[in-house]
């Protein structure tokens, strides 16, 4: 029997700061001036809860995306050679969400208030609708694409009849 147990982001971040070979105070900098005893409560689970903006620049500094640090979800990879992490299809979805026009000024500030949770429930509730548009706007397109194709392929016969 297997048995697959969930590791607890603080235990994460413990393991990839280690591995990092990065102490608590080192990384307490790098997360946007936190203390050594915020990274030590971080771990230990006494403080669950990042603003996204640490979790940004925590992520940043243990070379792996966001959706693995705080949810363990998607790529733990550095990018080696200072390049960024490996991004997963959720933080390209959030880039793109975040630079709409209509709807990105307040994601950003969803993001700048709220708790990491919040801010993703906010993301995937978006993404949902953002989604199902996607879907119709790609069904009408190829209902009009192959249409197009089918009035362009009948001129086509008709000139070669002639």
């Amino acid at each position: 029997m297997l048995v697959c147990m969930e590791e607890a982001m603080g235990r994460r971040i413990e393991r990839l700061r280690a591995a990092k070979g990065l102490g608590q105070k080192e990384l307490g900098r790098a997360s946007g001036g936190y203390s050594e005893s915020w990274v030590s409560n971080l771990e230990s689970g006494k403080i669950a809860d990042l603003k996204v903006k640490a979790a940004i620049l925590m992520a940043k500094a243990l070379g792996v995306d966001l959706n693995y640090l705080v949810f363990g979800e998607g790529v733990y990879t550095s990018g080696g050679d200072g390049a960024p992490p490996l991004a997963v299809p959720w933080v390209d979805l959030v880039a793109i969400l975040e630079t709409d026009p209509e709807i990105g000024p307040e994601l950003l500030d969803i993001r700048e208030t709220e708790s990491v949770e919040t801010y993703r429930e906010a993301i995937d509730a978006v993404a949902d609708a953002w989604r199902s548009n996607a879907r119709m706007a790609l069904r009408i397109w190829r209902a009009a694409h192959r249409a197009r194709r089918a009035v362009g392929e009948g001129e086509l016969g008709r000139r070669g009849e002639g």
